[in-house]
């Protein structure tokens, strides 16, 4: 009878991990580059942690910037090549309008940028 429990037991492998603690909760925001256009899945956020999902939809390489209207950087992807995905993350805390960006030469003002608003509330508003 111990030898069965014992066999059963080695067979069930060792105990569960414990798990991780979960990881913050933050808000996607989908964003495509194209030549002298900044896509945005969303164009309203809460305040907190923003998960930049950065897709390059071009054909030229093109990089991610955000800044505050006071010209502060708050987040930089390096350039990225034609098809190329990357992912940023950040934490926003201040409400506002924000302008995300492509920094190489010329690319802003053909056009490449768009605003992203940081809202209060714990819950985008939606377009109605």
């Amino acid at each position: 009878m111990i030898l069965l429990a014992v066999t059963l037991a080695a067979l069930a492998g060792p105990s569960a991990p414990a798990r991780p603690a979960a990881a913050p909760r933050s808000t996607a925001v989908g964003i495509g580059l194209t030549e002298w256009q900044v896509t945005l899945g969303r164009q309203r956020v809460p305040a907190g942690r923003l998960r930049f999902n950065v897709t390059n939809l071009g054909e030229d390489g093109h990089d991610f910037v955000m800044r505050t209207r006071d010209g502060v950087i708050v987040t930089r992807l390096p350039e990225l090549a034609a098809g190329a995905r990357r992912t940023a993350t950040v934490k926003v805390r201040r409400p506002g309008r924000y302008v995300l960006f492509c920094d190489l030469p010329r690319h802003e003002a053909r056009g490449m940028k768009a605003r992203l608003t940081v809202a209060r509330s714990a819950q985008p508003k939606r377009a109605g």
